[in-house]
């Protein structure tokens, strides 16, 4: 009897058994001796991150990036056509309008 009085001792202390672990995780947290149900998953430790996770951010930038080329496309568009439009304009003004079409040979 004194020793299984010594061994609930140590395990009131916390003391660590030959496992090196702390004696107090091995007793039953109810008084029926029937350990309670953990409330998270047994393998907490082991889950892996989703794709979203890993991948959210560098897709975001992606598009954010893809975007912004397209807004920049769209601007340079606008300036072609307008770099055109004037030199149409400096043609038709120096040449005295559009030039003429070929007669046709009869």
């Amino acid at each position: 009897m004194a020793k299984a009085t010594s061994l609930d001792a140590r395990r009131d202390l916390g003391h660590n058994d030959r496992t090196g672990m702390a004696s107090t995780s091995l007793l039953a947290s109810s008084s029926s001796g029937v350990a309670r149900r953990r409330k998270v998953r047994c393998n907490a430790a082991m889950s892996t991150k989703s794709r979203q996770t890993i991948y959210g951010g560098r897709i975001i930038g992606a598009e954010i990036r893809a975007q912004g080329a397209r807004e920049a496309a769209q601007k340079a568009i606008r300036e072609a056509d307008r770099a055109e439009a004037e030199a149409w304009s400096i043609q038709m003004e120096g040449y005295g309008g559009p030039a003429q079409p070929s007669p046709t040979i009869a």
